[in-house]
């Protein structure tokens, strides 16, 4: 089982066939997101953390999103307006992969499911960081 997070990137990049479409909610400053799964042949869009409410990207469709480091970030309210927006933005079976607190695990189910995506799986890496794998 992979534990860092490049690692866990790669991991659930798998899960999307190479040549699709990604989109890279925030920014982490650890780990270049879009250099990993660029040099793993995804096409990367990426939207900075402050803009993520009024993104203009969330009126295309993608194969794949995530976000490290930006949901709890987020007040619960916009936490739960973004799965919604992930959740159109998603193409039938698209993938997405967060972090948030371990805590809220039975919360996030609930919204996710809520609108019609499934988590698939979760686990933490060498730093503790809690990485949640939905499915649309």
């Amino acid at each position: 089982m992979p534990t860092d997070t490049p690692d866990i990137i790669r991991e659930w990049a798998r899960t999307i066939p190479r040549g699709s479409s990604i989109l890279n909610l925030g920014s982490d400053e650890r780990v270049p997101i879009a250099r990993v799964l660029t040099d793993e042949g995804f096409t990367m869009y990426g939207v900075d953390a402050p803009a993520i409410e009024d993104s203009e990207f969330f009126n295309r469709t993608f194969d794949g999103v995530i976000a490290l480091g930006v949901m709890s970030g987020l007040p619960p309210p916009m936490q739960s307006i973004v799965i919604g927006k992930v959740a159109r933005a998603l193409r039938r079976g698209g993938k997405f992969l967060f972090t948030a607190p371990q805590h809220a695990a039975r919360e996030y189910q609930r919204v996710l499911r809520d609108q019609g995506m499934l988590m698939v799986g979760e686990q933490s890496d060498d730093e503790h960081t809690y990485y949640f794998a939905v499915k649309g």
